[in-house]
């Protein structure tokens, strides 16, 4: 017998929960369990979600298409952080001492803009990914066959 608690068994009203709030999520599973439990005291681990995607295809397909959602939805939090002013406190460390200025902090929202979409390109690499990749396969999709010919020369050469 496996150690700890069995998992709770399959709900299918919380799965769709989870994929609901997947799909329109800055965070992760265990922020998304974490905020489901709050609403819902009963609701499944992360280890316990983990269990259900491997044992329903139904669910793990749904899982899937909130993930890719998600990368939608981040997509447009990204677009809109790049238009969207932020006027703070910028500190500069001078030898007279701090210098404030009040100021847009571009440095900030490049970095959020940066860093969502990093993500999002984890999340839905066929999609968003900028990532170059060189498949080097046969007409049909398979591996590539080399032959090797030596071209000029003795043929009687080894």
């Amino acid at each position: 017998m496996p150690a700890g608690r069995p998992p709770k068994p399959y709900n299918s009203f919380i799965a769709d929960e989870i994929c609901e709030r997947i799909s329109h999520s800055h965070f992760g599973l265990a922020s998304v369990i974490e905020d489901l439990q709050i609403d819902f005291p009963d609701a499944p681990s992360r280890t316990t979600v983990y269990v259900w995607l491997a044992d329903n295809k139904e669910f793990a397909d749904n899982f899937s298409r909130a993930c890719d959602l998600r990368a939608d939805y981040l997509a447009d939090y990204a677009i809109q952080e790049a238009h969207t002013s932020r006027i703070g406190e910028i500190r500069k460390a001078t030898p007279k001492g701090n210098e404030i200025t009040i100021a847009d902090n571009v440095e900030r929202s490049k970095l959020i803009v940066s860093a969502t979409f990093k993500r999002i390109g984890q999340l839905n690499p066929k999609k968003y990914s900028d990532a170059s990749k060189l498949a080097l396969t046969d007409p049909d999709g398979g591996p590539l066959r080399f032959v090797l010919e030596r071209i000029g020369g003795n043929p009687e050469e080894k």
